[in-house]
Parts: structure tokens; sequence; C-alpha cells
């Protein structure tokens, strides 16, 4: 049975901290909030008693604990019963170890004959839970209850997901022939007004997609024709109108922040946030624009549009394009212990023009760690190397730093240095020390 919250939920001194300092170390504002539930667990419990759900649930944990925070990608705040709180600052990382999860599940059910299988429900959900820095704690609870309400319609295996999550995992997701997604249309979830759209992402491997047993689709319109809709309107208003008139642009709400279009030209609006549509404050003639904006350091929802003369009513599809990084953690221990990470990232990015382009780059990371026992410290040599290969070829980029802290000093220390800088972007690393670790992120933000 879920253990849903029906309140807020409330974080401790110390579980607010831990978000705090994952939303710093992450540099974001936005997460995704993860929640699970083990399937038919109150049922267990009575069926068989509090010590053998107890030794099955313990096992449970550490699984999800394991999956959720390797590689520092996610952190579980809070356990409700048997069910997880955890958050992510990538969509995509969210759904992966979602995803991973089940599969984990599969195989570990199939070495513990001992056990009940063990059935998980996942409910995923995105949204913005900083202001100037500071966490909003109000408003992350209603990130957290959304997930929850989400997870509260998945049967055990299934792992469903907001649109949010959905649209900016897409292109994640795409490259993985093993795993399929789709909608399952609107629904209403108690103590939220409007309908969410379902979705879910699977295993072809493991299941096939279902609806939720225990709730209707709100026979809503598809999303695609709502879209042709617009496209057929603004073709009726573009020949009704006089050839000569002038490219007027207006946008449906809502409306993204700091929105740009070409060579990265801020779109002015007129009007408040509240208006049903606002109307663009910049001369465009006819033709083809980009329109985009930043959801993250490291992340740009993009659209390309085609104005014609006359008045133009946009509601742009956004797409989600992230920037490649990859983390490293360790302990200084009394032996020097080696860890390094090579990859080759290919993706889009927005160049300079406001443009999508494709870029590669061959990347390694590496840090040697130590205790000084002389001194009682942590010492970490960083180094990386960095070679440009598309759009254009680049010298091979390397460097180093050596980083250390007292084991006896309280709190954690952070290190930012750019190391690299091409068109409108920027190859960051980040390191974090709390005691004898260090947490290394090397990463793409946009400059």
């Amino acid at each position: 049975m879920s253990q849903q919250p029906t309140q807020p939920v409330e974080l401790s001194g110390q579980e607010s901290n831990s978000l705090r300092d994952y939303i710093s170390s992450h540099h974001t504002t936005v997460l995704t909030v993860m929640f699970t539930d083990i399937k038919g667990y109150t049922e267990l419990t009575e069926e068989k008693g509090e010590s053998y759900v107890e030794e099955i649930r313990r096992a449970h944990d550490i699984l999800l604990q394991g999956i959720i925070e390797e590689d520092n990608s996610g952190l579980i705040l809070k356990h409700i019963g048997d069910s997880v709180m955890a958050v992510f600052a990538e969509p995509s990382r969210a759904v992966d170890r979602a995803i991973l999860i089940q599969q984990k599940l599969v195989a570990f059910n199939q070495e513990n004959p001992q056990w009940d299988d063990i059935e998980v429900r996942i409910g995923l959900h995105m949204g913005q839970v900083t202001v100037e820095g500071e966490v909003t704690f109000d408003i992350f609870g209603r990130h957290v209850n959304r997930a929850a309400r989400i997870e509260g319609l998945a049967d055990g295996g299934q792992v469903y997901m907001s649109y949010t999550v959905f649209d900016s995992a897409r292109s994640w997701l795409s490259h993985h022939t093993d795993f399929g997604w789709q909608s399952h249309g609107y629904f209403k979830l108690k103590g939220i007004s409007e309908p969410v759209e379902l979705f879910e992402a699977w295993d072809k491997n493991l299941r096939k997609p279902a609806p939720p047993k225990n709730a209707k689709a709100i026979k809503n319109k598809p999303r695609s024709l709502f879209i042709a809709a617009a496209v057929l309107l603004g073709v009726a208003i573009t020949v009704a109108v006089n050839a000569f008139k002038a490219t007027e642009v207006r946008l449906k709400a809502p409306y993204p922040d700091h929105l740009y279009t070409s060579e990265w030209q801020k779109v002015p609006l007129e009007g408040k946030a509240s208006d049903p549509e606002r109307r663009v404050a910049l001369d465009f003639e006819a033709g083809e624009y980009p329109f985009f904006y930043l959801i993250s350091e490291s992340g740009v929802r993009y659209s390309t549009v085609r104005l014609e003369r006359g008045d133009n009513l946009l509601t742009p599809d956004y797409k989600n394009y992230s920037l490649p990084a990859f983390y490293i953690r360790q302990a200084a221990e009394q032996r020097a212990q080696e860890n390094s990470k090579e990859a080759s990232w290919s993706y889009q990015a927005v160049n300079s023009k406001g443009l999508l382009e494709t870029y590669s780059i061959q990347a390694k990371l590496a840090v040697v760690s130590q205790q000084s026992e002389a001194e009682d410290k942590a010492i970490h040599q960083v180094s990386w190397q960095l070679k440009p290969e598309a759009p254009m070829a680049l010298d091979t980029i390397s460097g180093s730093v050596d980083l250390s802290r007292l084991l006896t000093e309280s709190g954690s220390d952070h290190h930012e240095e750019v190391i690299a800088r091409f068109g409108k972007q920027k190859v960051v690393l980040k390191a974090s020390l709390i005691r004898k670790f260090i947490q290394l992120r090397l990463n793409v933000e946009y400059d």
C-alpha cells in the first residue's frame, strides 16, 4: 500500500541541509523528484509479521540507495515507511535509475527465493525548487506530492512520470532501443486541479506498458491535435491578412523566462505574465527563427518556428537539449587511491548564432587521493584532458590542480574552475571536499 503523503512533506534540519548541498553541488534550480513504494507491503506485514517485512525492507533500501546515489546522481532525502523520496538534478538520470531499479529488482527476486518478490511502483515529476538561490520548500513539497500521486497510479514494476520529465528525457530515451515509452492520457490527481498527462517508460525485455488499473483517463484531445489546430489557425490567419502587412508575433502562455532568438538576442514581451498571450516587441522578417531558453546552466529548451507576413500566434514545441557531464567520487586512504574516467561526448548545443550544432569532445578526468598522516590531511591531485573534435578540431587542453582539506574540519569546501571555452560553451571542473572524500564533476555549461 502506498505511503503517499497526505500533507506537505516536512524535512528535518539535516535533510534540508542535504537537499541544499545537493542543489549547490549540482548547480541547478530544477529537480526531478522520485517517489517509490513497495506494492502490497501492508498486506504482507499483516500476513507474515513485522520481522519478516523488516528484512525485506532493509534489503530494498540498500538496493535502491546503491542505484539512486551511485556517482552522486541522485539523493535519497527521506524514507516514509516502505516509500523512498529522492531527487535528481537531471531528469534523464532519474528515468535511467528508475528503469534500473526495476531491472535490478527482477534479478534480486530471482536470487532470493526465500522472500516474496519485491515489486516497486515509481512516480517522477520535475519542477523548479529554488528562487534566487534559496530552496522554496512549499513549492518543493508540491512537486513531491505530485510525484507521489503519480506513483500511486502505477502498479508494481512500473515507472510513471509527468510530461515535464518525459519531455526532458525524451532525447535520452530515443537512444535506448531496449526502452519504450508512451502516453496513457490525462488523469485527475487528488488535490491537483488541472489534469496531468501520464507517461510510462519501461524495459522492453521485462514488461509491456499498461494504463492505471484504478483510474480512467479523461477524454482530452491529444496534444498533437492542439498543435495541428494551432497550425491550421495560423494558416487561416495568414491567408486572410493583407500580403503587405508587417510580421507580427504573439506567444501563447505560458512564457519562459529569458527567451532568446537568433544571435542570442533576448525576446522582449509586452504585457504581463498573467496574460493569455503576449506580443513580441521585436521586428522580424518572414522566415525561420530559433526560440529557446535555458532551464539550467547545462540545459536548454529549443524550438524552431516559421514566421509568415502578418499575424503569427505561436505555441512553440520546445525540445530539451542537455550538455554532457560525468562524476568521480573517491576517498583518501593511507595508501594512494587512483581513479579516472573517460568519455566521448557527442551532443547538440546552441551555438553563438542561436542555432543547434553537433559537438564532439574527448574528455578524461583523473584523481589520485591519499591521507597525509603527519598533517591529518586528505590530499587530492586532480588532472584533466579535453580534445574538441567537432565542429572544429582543437589542440588537446590539459591541466591539473591539487586540493586538500584537514580531516578534522567540519562542513565542506568547494572548488570551481573553468578549464576551457569555445563558442557559447565552457567546460567547468567542480569539486566538493567533505572530510576525506572528494566529489568531482566535469561538465559543459553555457557561458
